[in-house]
């Protein structure tokens, strides 16, 4: 369950920002605040939950728990080659670690911190080996699909406990035309989303270079028609 409780961080990042590079992700400015919220309230349901579960001693805990764990452990020595029982003496030491693990649980960070840096694409590299560009299409790719994956599939934010408004107003750094959205709103937003994430993953499948498909992904985000849009692909 603690295990489990350390990757809601992972889950939550997941959600409510934008892959950039292996193992980093970016989110506004505006979306720290409703993150930091996040994981604290997932701190908070992990601190509970295990509370409930120890409560009110961690010793009484695991001393209820002895005859079970004493048991598996047996098992676990002899599948691993030990020969007789376990000596008592490593079984009291298990148990304190058990004891000591749990007690850290409580009394830390049970969720998974997560740290936090600004971030500089520097589009004037010219060197032959650095592509720039590659990861600003990534990211503007990413910016152009959240609010369209959220409009046309809202259990993509399951999970998260601030409302789905709050979050796309916090993403849209670009003043993205799909956008204010509120659950209940037309049929047609929806169905526009739909069909712009298909263009988006058709736009980047296509073979035009990097920064053009990166206009693109604006000229999607600012609403341009289809005949603009075409005609800019084909003038490129």
């Amino acid at each position: 369950m603690i295990d489990e409780y350390r990757k809601a961080s992972r889950l939550i990042i997941n959600k409510l920002a934008l892959p950039f590079e292996t193992g980093l992700y970016w989110m506004p400015y505006e979306m720290i605040p409703i993150f930091k919220e996040e994981i604290e309230a997932a701190e908070v349901e992990a601190k509970d939950e295990l509370n409930k579960l120890v409560s009110p001693y961690t010793s009484d805990f695991i001393q209820g728990k002895r005859t079970q764990i004493e048991h598996d452990l047996q098992d676990t020595y002899r599948d691993i080659g030990g020969q007789g029982d376990l000596p008592r003496g490593k079984l009291t030491e298990i148990l304190n670690i058990l004891e000591g693990r749990i007690q850290n649980a409580l009394e830390s960070n049970i969720v998974t911190p997560i740290s936090f840096l600004d971030i500089k694409v520097d589009l004037q590299r010219s060197q032959a080996h650095e592509t720039p560009w590659t990861q600003m299409e990534k990211l503007v790719l990413a910016l152009a699909r959240y609010p369209r994956r959220i409009i046309s599939n809202p259990k993509v934010l399951q999970g998260i406990r601030t409302e789905p408004s709050f979050i796309l107003d916090a993403m849209d750094v670009e003043d993205d035309a799909l956008l204010p959205f509120n659950d209940g709103c037309e049929e047609n937003v929806i169905h526009n989303a739909k069909r712009e994430l298909d263009l988006l993953e058709r736009i980047a499948e296509s073979d035009i270079v990097q920064r053009d498909r990166c206009e693109v992904y604006f000229m999607i985000i600012d609403g341009k028609s289809n005949a603009e849009i075409h005609d800019f692909i084909n003038r490129n």
